[in-house]
């Protein structure tokens, strides 16, 4: 790696992009505490390197060290840093009394998913159910687009070459309900649309129903997905039906600027 570039090839400066990195692996469930030398390993950094950035997140309160496990997670400050962005940013204010109405209207657990990298997406804001079928997840979880439904919403909003670069020639088989026809993929994301709500059952986690719409920008642009999560055996029939208009109604109000 050459001095200001990234491991993805982008310009900038090393040590504020493996700080970055740093914060971001804390910010994942799985990784959420960590040593020094899984933090290293998983970010094929040196751990001097690693030690010198996260004694500096320290300093900072960015970064919190447990003596005793020798174990570090994120600190305090990043929770500020976190409430101060959500009080900024458009699509969160936007969606947030949404999600708010699809789990009161519904019971079901509402989220917003945004992409966070090339092919990577995340849910980014919650609001838990009170039904028995709510389905409980965690902000900050990643995990690959073409292994959700909430994907395809990012290829229905591309252009048609932006489509054929993006999907994968073989798609994951998630499930046993997954469709993996790579033309029918692309001919179902060509017909969403700004109002439309895209329902699925089992194709991606098996026992798990979603009603999912999209959420743009005042250009048009694809900023989120706004999600309804709930147990399969528990959101059929009426129920199905019931959300299928709260969600539909979400989507025409959500994207009514365009």
């Amino acid at each position: 790696m050459t001095v200001g570039t990234s491991p993805d090839g982008r310009q900038g400066s090393p040590a504020v992009d493996s700080a970055a990195r740093i914060l971001e692996l804390l910010s994942r469930y799985r990784t959420r505490t960590s040593t020094l030398s899984e933090i290293a390993a998983a970010l094929e950094l040196p751990k001097s390197t690693v030690l010198r950035i996260l004694r500096t997140l320290q300093a900072h309160s960015l970064v919190h060290h447990d003596a005793e496990t020798r174990r570090y997670q994120l600190g305090f400050f990043t929770a500020v840093l976190g409430s101060r962005a959500a009080e900024g940013l458009d699509s969160f204010t936007r969606t947030r009394p949404f999600l708010t109405e699809i789990s009161e209207r519904t019971g079901l657990t509402a989220a917003l998913v945004q992409r966070v990298s090339a092919d990577r997406l995340m849910y980014v804001a919650e609001q838990h159910g009170a039904g028995p079928s709510t389905v409980h997840i965690s902000v900050g979880n990643r995990f690959p687009m073409f292994e959700v439904s909430f994907g395809r919403w990012w290829v229905a909003f591309s252009t048609p070459a932006e489509r054929e670069a993006l999907v994968p020639a073989a798609l994951p088989a998630v499930t046993d309900h997954t469709p993996t026809d790579r033309e029918a993929y692309l001919r179902d994301c060509a017909a969403l649309g700004s109002r439309s709500v895209l329902v699925t059952r089992d194709e991606y986690i098996p026992g798990v129903f979603t009603s999912s719409c999209a959420a743009l920008d005042p250009r048009g642009q694809l900023e989120g997905v706004v999600v309804a999560l709930g147990f399969s055996q528990s959101v059929d029939g009426p129920a199905e039906q019931a959300v299928h208009t709260v969600m539909t109604d979400v989507a025409t109000r959500l994207n009514a600027h365009i």
